[in-house]
């Protein structure tokens, strides 16, 4: 279910979107377009991922704040769910 949730939420341009939203004032475009597209690649293909973030559980454990020992941070891939799944209206 929390896959099925979070697929109605992805468009074609979501991860540019996602980029865009999370990089557009960081010094190091390059870097922080890389740890924001791995993220959301994490995010979008992992269940384990799906299940983590969506469902609050600690099924795949991940490195709290900065990107470890090749995984996205939580804070990271949280932060995409976030936006992906945001409802825009007031």
């Amino acid at each position: 279910m929390d896959r099925d949730k979070l697929k109605a939420h992805l468009a074609a341009d979501s991860k540019q979107k996602a980029i865009a939203q999370f990089c557009q004032y960081s010094p190091d475009q390059s870097a922080c377009s890389s740890r924001v597209g791995q993220a959301y690649d994490f995010l979008t293909t992992s269940a384990f991922a799906t299940l983590t973030i969506a469902s609050k559980n600690k099924a795949a454990s991940l490195p709290p704040m900065e990107p470890a020992a090749g995984l996205p941070s939580f804070y990271d891939v949280f932060q995409i769910y976030m936006f992906l799944t945001h409802d825009p209206s007031p």
